[in-house]
């Protein structure tokens, strides 16, 4: 069950991300939906923010977003999540990015089984994620075309008209698309989440095209 939001997600994080302390690979990567650099404290995080980016789900997302106090094996102790994501129908998921290697560690799932239980406890979504589904084949050669698409429409672009006509499309597909308008305005309402596709499949003209909620369309509009 997700809980809805109440209070809405700070966009700063409780803590400074990246320090000099920090013994892993920090870095800064940049985010179209949240008008900034974000700040991960490794490679891996930084590729979790694209997906997030590009996530037709996803309305916003910040780094470290509280700390609360978990109770595990007979003791409290704070926790603060990698990520907060808020999604399109304002309820909030928890990420926890881990390397899958590190999953291994009977400690360590113990530790994250009793976080889920008590983010559960209080109606919050807790997910884990690894390499194996943030650096999934295919998923980020995608994300890095959709950031590359993510400008500005060509002038004569009439969206409203072109939207109604795809629309009206059954099993609308890639192909089908392009026949309606240019190729680059195809791949634009797909960098702006307006339209979403199987990210981890090649895309060609049969793959199959959905439009997501008017809001987040005219939401992608907004940025």
């Amino acid at each position: 069950m997700r809980f809805p939001l109440c209070a809405d997600i700070s966009l700063v994080p409780v803590r400074r991300v990246v320090t000099r302390r920090h013994k892993s690979m920090c870095c800064y990567v940049p985010s179209l939906k949240m008008g900034g650099m974000i700040p991960c404290e490794s490679m891996l995080e930084g590729d979790a923010v694209g997906i997030f980016d590009h996530s037709s789900e996803v309305r916003k997302f910040v780094p470290q977003p509280w700390t609360e106090t978990v109770y595990i094996d007979g003791e409290n102790f704070q926790y603060t999540p990698d990520f907060g994501l808020t999604l399109i129908d304002l309820s909030v998921e928890v990420v926890e990015v881990k390397l899958s290697k590190s999953l291994r560690s009977a400690k360590l799932q113990r530790r994250l089984n009793q976080i889920a239980k008590h983010f559960e406890s209080t109606g919050k979504r807790f997910t884990v994620l690894t390499e194996l589904e943030i650096r999934k084949k295919g998923l980020q050669r995608h994300l890095k075309l959709q950031t590359y698409h993510a400008r500005a429409l060509p002038r004569e672009f009439d969206f409203a008209d072109k939207v109604q006509a795809m629309s009206e499309i059954k099993n609308l597909t890639y192909g089908d698309a392009v026949g309606v308008i240019p190729a680059q305005a195809v791949l634009r309402l797909i960098s702006r989440g307006c339209l979403s596709h199987d990210l981890t499949q090649p895309l060609t003209t049969e793959t199959r095209l959905q439009f997501v909620s008017t809001e987040v369309r005219h939401a992608a509009f907004q940025v």
